[in-house]
């Protein structure tokens, strides 16, 4: 009886291990690749404010300048857009072009998605086709046409992105042959968070400052009432610049980054166990990072 006990054992320890083992390769990067696709979005929900009002904070600090310096004359310069309107649009355009590759890919890691996915250009909509086109078109914006030649070879990968037979192959490939340009766009991003990042806390530490001095200057001639406003707003300046500067949006794409190589080292060897752990603690750290973010962006939509 112990004898047959202790077979049926191993009988279950050899199926758990060969069970384990083809959960292997592509089927275990579904779930870290679904986590960086879901963070990934987070990202955007992150970044877009910085991005849509790269014009408002760069109009605000010509006010706050104005307001500190009452010989300086408002004129056509205050109206007139730092950043092309188009631009703005293309940059985020960009950021839902990766957030579409990190969806294909987890598409692609998904074992229970079907054998093959839809591969032709169409199904990425008109606004991404020709993004790379369109930006190329864009005048009077310092760093956008940049983009143009990394999105358009992205593009390119996401609409080839199929699964015939070889779902392991393909993801390989995608990840690699992809890699170079996610990687030139998210620097891209990166570098235009930062700019966007130091517009918002100019704007923040000049108001303070220029309300710090005003109040300083009438403090004595105020009422408790006036003097607790103007305290309160003070204050309401310092937590905003206090958290801008604690969660800086670039982080977030620094964070995307790492968590990217580390993804691509695991597909260069599916199997290995060692580079699929690096790939799970990056995106986990990633992940965290988007939802720290993303709690603190939430409280405030108007830091500039």
């Amino acid at each position: 009886m112990k004898f047959h006990c202790h077979r049926i054992w191993v009988v279950l320890v050899l199926v758990t291990i060969v069970i384990d083992g083809c959960k292997g390769g592509v089927n275990r990067l579904s779930e870290p690749v679904g986590k960086f696709r879901i963070a990934t979005e987070g990202t955007i929900d992150v970044a877009q404010p910085y991005i849509t009002e790269l014009n408002q904070v760069e109009r605000s600090l010509r006010f706050t300048e104005a307001f500190a310096d009452p010989n300086m004359d408002v004129d056509g310069k205050f109206l007139s857009p730092i950043f092309a309107p188009e631009g703005i649009r293309a940059r985020l355009d960009c950021f839902a072009t990766i957030s579409l590759y990190a969806r294909r890919l987890a598409e692609v890691a998904d074992s229970s998605t079907g054998k093959k996915l839809r591969t032709n250009t169409e199904s990425l909509g008109a606004s991404l086709k020709d993004l790379g086109s369109r930006i190329e078109s864009i005048t009077g914006d310092k760093t956008i046409n940049s983009y143009a030649g990394p999105v358009s070879a992205l593009i390119g990968f996401i609409g080839e992105l199929w699964v015939q037979n070889e779902r392991k192959k393909a993801l390989e490939t995608a990840i690699k042959d992809a890699a170079p340009q996610v990687n030139k766009i998210l620097c891209l991003l990166e570098s235009d968070l930062k700019m966007a990042h130091q517009g918002r806390t100019e704007v923040l530490l000049t108001r303070y400052n220029e309300l710090r001095l005003v109040y300083n200057r009438k403090k004595a001639t105020l009422g408790d009432a006036e003097r607790r406003e103007r305290l309160n707003e003070l204050e309401r300046l310092a937590n905003q610049y206090e958290q801008l500067m604690s969660f800086p949006p670039q982080d977030v794409i620094i964070e995307m980054k790492r968590a990217h190589e580390a993804m691509v080292r695991t597909a260069e060897d599916l199997d290995k166990i060692e580079t699929f752990r690096d790939f799970v603690d990056a995106v986990e750290v990633f992940a965290m990072r988007v939802q720290q973010a993303q709690a603190v962006f939430s409280s405030f939509r108007d830091a500039y």
